[in-house]
């Protein structure tokens, strides 16, 4: 980002996006550890997707995720 772009508010709040979008990607996660797939926060295992849903396909578990980021965007703007 440039100079000038720091006088220009929608470039400022697209790299803000940007970069919480990037940080959300980093903490939320999903990996397999003991046979299942399970929710990481910063690296931690939370719980195991089976608990937040119904389904265990690794798809709808990203869906998931990939809705909590967004949701963690949203929140931080």
């Amino acid at each position: 980002m440039g100079l000038f772009d720091l006088f220009n508010k929608e470039k400022r709040k697209e790299a803000r996006e940007k970069s919480l979008s990037e940080t959300a990607k980093s903490v939320l996660d999903v990996t397999f550890e003991e046979d299942a797939l399970w929710l990481c926060y910063n690296g931690h295992l939370v719980a195991p997707m089976s608990m937040l849903t119904d389904k265990n396909d690794i798809n709808e578990c990203m869906a998931l995720v990939s809705l909590m980021r967004q949701l963690y965007v949203k929140r931080h703007l």
